[in-house]
């Protein structure tokens, strides 16, 4: 069967998801479609409702156009040496994530995954105006989160706002502690604000099962504040029980989106990984992934 061009599948999941895909995604999927053909996955945030889009690439060529796009977008003047540098250090070979912001402005973000030792990555971040403060909450939460690695490093492009990098550190159970207990001691600490946080964590080992559970804790770095958000992703989550645990936590509304009912209409039971996103200022943002490999491209 011949796969479907990405602006076509986007098109599709979106009208499925209620929503209209922004000419900022549009763009994206023509610029990229080569990338998307091969690999893709779509994000839909549950509340207020969102697409974004994600896709993979390789090289020198496939930087400097995806630089061309985040200068064309007027997020940032020209980021190719930035880019050319993440590639240096940590693999040639990129995630590349686009959305936009509740006012329709363009959003794009830069995934790397390379597993480091945590005080290399402290060190990079230094050389690229992370201060003090935010180093220290990094190496906090590797602490934390029981590791001396991290696994992905991101760059984040938002107008108005000044390059943000974003440090994953994969966690685990270990050490007679659940995954939940262990990423408790990590919200604890970062002083997250209200209470759908708790709720969630103490629900968490219910729906990852496997006495192995893991998943990817992240700090958003650059702004300045030892804490703006942190970010938690799991992977390969059944939907039944991500949307009964976000309801039940009260991190998202009765009235939100069902993203079961979506991925039953495109025949998943399962996101490739969710994330839930907390910041300093008490709210939550829940996002729910689809890759193309598994279903989008049978739409």
């Amino acid at each position: 069967m011949r796969k479907r061009a990405p602006n076509q599948v986007i098109s599709d999941l979106a009208r499925l998801s209620g929503l209209t895909p922004s000419p900022v995604i549009e763009t994206f999927a023509t610029t990229c479609e080569l990338e998307l053909r091969y690999f893709m996955e779509i994000g839909v945030v549950l509340e207020p409702k969102a697409l974004s889009v994600i896709t993979l690439g390789h090289g020198r060529e496939f930087g400097d156009r995806v630089a061309q796009l985040i200068m064309d977008w007027g997020l940032d003047q020209d980021p190719r040496s930035l880019i050319a540098d993440l590639q240096r250090s940590l693999d040639t070979w990129m995630l590349v994530r686009v959305a936009t912001d509740p006012q329709g402005r363009p959003q794009a973000d830069l995934y790397f995954r390379k597993t480091h030792p945590l005080e290399e990555t402290v060190q990079w971040l230094a050389q690229h105006g992370v201060n003090e403060a935010e180093q220290q909450a990094l190496r906090d939460l590797g602490r934390l989160a029981g590791t001396e690695r991290t696994g992905i490093l991101a760059s984040s492009f938002r107008i108005g706002e000044p390059n943000l990098f974003k440090a994953y550190i994969h966690t685990r159970t270990g050490s007679g502690l659940s995954l939940g207990e262990r990423l408790h001691q990590c919200f604890e600490h970062f002083r997250i604000p209200g209470t759908g946080w708790r709720r969630m964590l103490a629900g968490l080992d219910q729906i990852s099962g496997a006495a192995e559970a893991d998943a990817y804790v992240s700090l958003l770095l650059g702004d300045g504040d030892a804490f703006d958000s942190l970010k938690l992703d799991l992977f390969h989550v059944d939907l039944r029980a991500f949307e009964d645990l976000a309801r039940a936590s009260g991190l998202v509304s009765s009235s939100a989106a069902s993203v079961t009912d979506l991925g039953s209409s495109i025949g998943l039971t399962c996101a490739e990984h969710c994330g839930f996103r907390f910041s300093d200022q008490g709210d939550a943002t829940l996002t729910a992934y689809f890759s193309s490999e598994r279903a989008l491209g049978d739409l």
